[in-house]
């Protein structure tokens, strides 16, 4: 249930931006790794939904 997130959702935010305050180059630093990691994951991800719903990809050159 979606109800059930809402608090964890919240604590996590609230970690987030106290963790920004606190230590803010090693927040973002490690905000911008993940960001880095999961990029390729969500080009695999688009490119087998747009095939499923028979879209054409574009050519990347991530591979």
């Amino acid at each position: 249930m979606p109800g059930d997130r809402v608090l964890p959702v919240i604590l996590g935010v609230v970690l987030y931006i106290l963790l920004l305050m606190t230590y803010p180059w090693y927040t973002l630093t490690a905000s911008v790794a993940g960001y880095l990691v999961f990029l390729p994951f969500s080009v695999r991800a688009y490119s087998k939904r747009a095939m499923r719903e028979g879209e054409k990809v574009p050519p990347s050159d991530i591979g």
